[in-house]
């Protein structure tokens, strides 16, 4: 269905944002009845998958993590202050991530993270590398980062999932300077 460019086209999500967004976004508990394990953002993390693959249909399909979390990247050592009054995850979020991860090594997602940097500079660098012979969708889940504003420019659209909707961006909307944004 997906197939755009030559080498078809490649789905970028943002792992953690995404696991945030479901967290947020069921905002009734749930658990296993087996194991009581927290699940609600597990069922819309999943959710989102299925419908990616269900109505998107993406040749290539990927995510980037965060592997060294908020506190331990390159942008911290030069600005000790980035990120320094984020709130600590929830505790019930962490065993829905590895279920998470879980669930897509099974289904054979390739999972990218790199030690020292964010996924979005993991982004960044997946679409460097393949931008000549495939269309890339990056997939948002918040507010557009700056190295997404920036990265698109070689890539076709953004496609941002929303509580029943979905927005396509065309990379116009993003070539503007950053403070027009």
């Amino acid at each position: 269905m997906a197939t755009d460019g030559p080498g078809g086209t490649f789905y970028i999500i943002d792992g953690y944002a995404q696991f945030f967004r479901a967290y947020h976004a069921i905002r009734t508990p749930m658990s296993s009845p087996f194991t009581n394990e927290p699940t609600h953002m597990t069922y819309g993390y999943v959710g989102m998958l299925l419908k990616l693959l269900r109505d998107y249909g993406p040749d290539h399909l990927a995510v980037a993590m965060d592997v060294s979390g908020d506190r331990g990247t390159f942008r911290t050592e030069l600005y000790p202050e980035y990120k320094a009054n984020r709130d600590a995850p929830p505790s019930d979020l962490k065993p829905q991530v590895d279920r998470c991860l879980e669930l897509m090594r099974s289904m054979r997602i390739p999972i990218y993270g790199i030690e020292g940097y964010e996924a979005d500079d993991v982004i960044a660098t997946i679409v460097r590398t393949v931008r000549r012979c495939i269309t890339i969708v990056l997939l948002i889940f918040a507010t557009p980062t700056v190295v997404i504003t920036t990265a698109t420019s070689i890539t076709t659209r953004v496609i941002r999932f929303r509580y029943r909707s979905i927005d396509v961006f065309r990379v116009e909307i993003f070539a503007l300077p950053l403070n027009a944004l």
